[in-house]
């Protein structure tokens, strides 16, 4: 462990927020997960509030332990953290949407260490649904190196034995599709560390099908007015790249980088309006629409995610009765009646 990562971990573990510095400087609201639930739109929607601060970079991952910082190199040190927040204005709401905060519990707690009475949203998604969506971008990022999902679920046994593991994957844990997207769990988990009070859930379907409505209870939420935003664009739409080649050679100066790719690409965002290597990814994305999935293997994996459906309506005290069938988009079967094709955007535009 460097000298850098031992001085944050005993900030942020050890010392109490007063005598490191003010509590204030954190966020105030935390998105914590889950993955693949339309995060990305609500940073793009929430970033454009006036009384809203969010940073340029969007996933920090400060805050998780330091098992897993080596699989996420944002931010190690607690004054580059901080200073993601220096553009905030006075009076505006902080806040950073680190999606991988919810998987790991101990980063719920690290952040209460220091910012105590800190808002939480949650996202939570058809678990079947949300593991295939994850696979598809672990691929694209060389993260996953199986192209059919159902080869890659079957994978998932061997790999938490280190076997199969692909060469570029960082964090082999994320393979492990049942345990990312087993969100019922992780929600009963976040509420047994915080308060419910300090906890707002979103779900998915309607952040698609009604997002206005679901915009004018986060903000109420988070304490600020509504700006009478009607208008939620399509975010990530689902992608496939255009050359695993050139993804490589990006993926490599970006690791050759190390610890100085965030603050190189704050400088050239600073100076220049750029960000190089982000454009060149962009570039070489194209979309494509996910392919179906066997029947058969849609039911097995409704079957594998009951428990955790039943756990979200508990804990919600709402039916979710289309998340214990196979995935469908719209709820339709393919018409080869061989497979049932899954939802092919984060987020549905349009008005509540």
């Amino acid at each position: 462990m460097s000298r850098q990562e031992k001085s944050c971990r005993v900030t942020v573990e050890r010392c109490e927020p007063t005598e490191v510095t003010d509590s204030a400087k954190f966020p105030d609201f935390y998105l914590v997960g889950a993955p693949k639930c339309g995060t990305t739109a609500l940073y793009n929607v929430l970033s454009k509030h006036p009384q809203v601060f969010l940073p340029y970079e969007k996933e920090p991952h400060f805050f998780l332990p330091r098992t897993a910082k080596a699989y996420w190199p944002r931010c190690t040190r607690i004054e580059d953290y901080l200073r993601l927040f220096e553009g905030a204005s006075r009076g505006q709401t902080k806040g950073e949407m680190s999606v991988t905060y919810l998987y790991y519990a101990e980063s719920v707690r690290r952040i209460l260490h220091v910012r105590p009475d800190a808002k939480f949203i949650v996202v939570v998604r058809n678990p079947s649904a949300m593991a295939y969506s994850l696979h598809n971008q672990l691929y694209r990022v060389l993260a996953e190196d199986v192209a059919d999902f159902e080869e890659a679920w079957r994978l998932q046994s061997m790999r938490r034995f280190g076997k199969r593991i692909p060469h570029g994957c960082i964090a082999p844990e994320w393979l492990q599709y049942r345990d990312v997207c087993s969100v019922g769990s992780q929600l009963e988990r976040l509420f047994g560390i915080v308060r419910r009070s300090q906890v707002h859930v979103i779900v998915y379907d309607d952040l698609r099908l009604r997002p206005r409505l679901v915009y004018v209870r986060l903000v109420k939420f988070l304490g600020i007015e509504d700006d009478g935003r009607r208008e939620f664009p399509v975010v990530n739409p689902n992608q496939v790249l255009r050359s695993r080649a050139l993804a490589r050679i990006l993926l490599g100066i970006r690791s050759a980088l190390g610890s100085w790719y965030f603050p190189a690409r704050h400088l050239f965002v600073k100076c220049f309006g750029l960000r190089p290597i982000q454009w060149l990814w962009r570039a070489n994305l194209r979309p494509e629409p996910r392919r179906p999935l066997r029947r058969e293997f849609g039911r097995e994996m409704a079957a594998g995610f009951r428990d955790e459906v039943f756990k979200l309506e508990r804990l919600l005290g709402r039916g979710f009765p289309a998340w214990l069938e196979p995935i469908s988009g719209c709820g339709a079967v393919c018409p080869n009646g061989e497979g049932v094709a899954p939802p092919q955007g984060e987020f549905r535009a349009g008005m509540a």
